[in-house]
């Protein structure tokens, strides 16, 4: 896998960045929750869970298809210029719009009205998620701008929960700091993009926006259905039952997102590689291909045994709590980082291979089967429902994508990946 060099360094720096990801919750989870109650811990998570909603509608599907257009056009600094400049005027305009109907939510809801600095606040990681160019930094191959980023942002925002969120009340700007520290790294790093590649601000015409829109609409669907499909538990949970039951649910999903980081990291490092192995022959793609399966399986059946073994000992290790409640749902939920994993090959090759509907259609499907399951199971076993929901969805979503590439597009059917002989 890393005959490249440029393709061990983007791992490199991509694994340091992950590590961020993992030990500032280690530090911050814990102490937020000595200062607050588990209910208000249970509101923060809920009000993150919502935003994130907003993150993907502003995102619009252009963290993949930009990635890909930058990796194709790095060498044409005009191009480059052009689709930097439609991108973010694009999202500018989504932006607006999502704020004003969250606006309109938070006034009209009374639930969210009682809180409302939180849910307020709590925009602004919409607004710091639209600045971060993460996709510009993937699209070159230079995850080092990845993951100053991310290490930066998670460092400034532990600083502002230690320095600022002193007593209970203070509970409702948590997501205010999260967000700020998001804003800050996003407007240096688009700075420095400004300098270092000459990009200059051209704004695209209206109809550029919506062309934009509408060429990106099957890829949003996607992505949007993708994350509905994997991460709606919570704001389900939060609409169907208690803070503490959420509460409980949210710090396995800070666990989650840990022990998962790993196959976000192996995404993030070769989806550039395989855009372009996609281009040269199928052959290629699906040698390279193997030595991820490979990796893969070496990696996360380990990583899921231990998790199952260690359950308590990791939730007191994030949360500073032996929560018994949050263990379980951590032993149900501990394959999800694996079938994550294993969904690359297929996943992957769809995008390379602009299959936008099949795509498209496979993740509707999981965010319909998620979201039924989970009122049905949430209904009856609360947060235990939601952990089931969880994996089952992922069952479902990793048998449809190898299925559909097999059944409907058999020339780029990737189970010879799994065919791990040489």
């Amino acid at each position: 896998m890393f005959r490249s060099k440029s393709l061990f360094k983007n791992f490199t720096w991509l694994s340091i960045s992950q590590g961020a990801n993992f030990l500032v919750p280690l530090i911050a989870y814990p102490y937020l929750l000595r200062i607050t109650q588990i209910e208000e811990f249970g509101l923060i998570a809920f009000a993150q869970a919502v935003v994130t909603y907003l993150v993907h509608f502003v995102d619009y599907g252009f963290s993949i298809t930009a990635v890909r257009e930058i990796s194709l056009n790095r060498e044409r600094p005009n191009k480059v210029s052009a689709i930097f400049n439609k991108l973010y005027f694009t999202k500018l305009m989504l932006l607006l719009l999502s704020f004003v109907i969250f606006y309109l939510l938070t006034t009209m809801i009374s639930a969210w009205s009682n809180f409302s600095p939180l849910f307020l606040s709590s925009f602004l990681i919409v607004i710091g998620q639209m600045l971060l160019p993460i996709w510009f930094f993937q699209g070159i191959e230079k995850m080092s701008g990845v993951a100053l980023m991310n290490i930066i942002s998670k460092v400034l925002f532990a600083l502002f929960i230690f320095l600022f969120i002193n007593e209970s009340n203070d509970f409702q700007w948590v997501n205010f700091y999260l967000g700020a520290s998001q804003i800050m790294v996003g407007l240096v790093a688009i700075r420095f993009i400004f300098v270092r590649h000459h990009i200059k601000i051209n704004p695209p015409s209206f109809v550029i926006i919506i062309s934009q829109l509408k060429a990106n609409w099957s890829i949003f669907l996607s992505v949007f259905s993708g994350f509905v499909a994997n991460n709606s538990n919570l704001v389900i949970l939060g609409l169907m039952t208690d803070p503490v039951s959420t509460a409980y649910y949210a710090i396995v999903e800070k666990v989650l997102l840990a022990i998962r980081a790993p196959a976000v990291l192996l995404y993030q490092t070769i989806f550039p590689k395989v855009c372009l192995l996609a281009e040269k022959s199928f052959d290629h793609l699906i040698s390279f291909l193997k030595t991820i399966v490979r990796l893969t399986l070496l990696s996360f059946i380990p990583l899921a045994i231990i998790v199952y073994i260690f359950s308590d000992d990791i939730v007191h290790l994030f949360s500073g709590e032996y929560l018994k409640p949050s263990s379980y749902l951590l032993k149900i939920i501990c394959v999800i980082p694996l079938f994550a994993a294993l969904n690359i090959p297929a996943t992957q090759t769809m995008l390379a291979y602009d299959l936008k509907k099949s795509y498209a259609n496979i993740t509707i499907g999981g965010a319909v089967f998620n979201i039924t399951i989970n009122i049905i199971l949430v209904s009856a076993f609360s947060a235990y429902g939601s952990a089931v929901a969880a994996l089952a969805t992922e069952l479902f979503i990793t048998l449809m994508l190898f299925l559909n590439l097999r059944l409907f597009h058999s020339k780029y059917s990737v189970f010879g990946a799994f065919k791990l002989s040489r």
